[in-house]
Formats: structure tokens, sequence, C-alpha cells
């Protein structure tokens, strides 16, 4: 798992959140843990806004994702090149809760 986030000022509340499940591990509650974890560790460092992509075919993660909180913001056409094929990204994002 990756965590990496804005530089600037302004955009220091935001970061973008890479994970990755080997094939043979997934359904495991692998992918949710992480997932926490990146929650936990950007509300205790005042990140209000976790970013992500997911290839669009991938529809496991993006059901994860979502059970997750997070919700499609965008569509990237044909951004990534895969064995001789264009793949569409889903752009996602979740908006943390405000510390109580």
């Amino acid at each position: 798992m990756e965590l990496t986030g804005g530089s600037f000022r302004r955009s220091r509340a935001t970061a973008y959140v890479v994970i990755g499940v080997r094939a043979h591990a997934a359904g495991r509650g692998i992918g949710a843990g992480l997932l926490q974890q990146a929650r936990d560790w950007a509300a205790a460092h005042g990140v209000h806004r976790l970013e992500l992509t997911v290839m669009v075919h991938n529809t496991r993660a993006i059901r994860l994702y979502e059970r997750m909180g997070f919700t499609v913001e965008g569509r990237r056409s044909e951004c990534l090149l895969i064995d001789g094929t264009f793949v569409d990204e889903l752009t996602m994002a979740a908006i943390l809760p405000a510390p109580s």
C-alpha cells in the first residue's frame, strides 16, 4: 500500500491511495484491511480526502472501494495500454468525516 499526499498547502488534505492484492489472496479481506488502515492513517494525519484509480474491468475492486465509501468521480478513456489494448480507468474518491 502507498499513500501519497499533496506537497502544496492547498492539496495537503488529499492523499492518493495505491493498493494491490495478489489474485491468490483475493477475497480474504486483505484489500478491505489495507483501505481501513489508509483511512485510519489519513484521519490521524488531517487528510480529508482519499483518491484512487481503478481499471473499469476490475469490478471486484470497484465493489470493494464502493463498500469502503469511495464513489466514482470520473472516467479516463483509453488511458492505459495493457497487452496492446487501451483500457479505461475510473477515478474514485472518499471524503473522510471531520474529526469530532
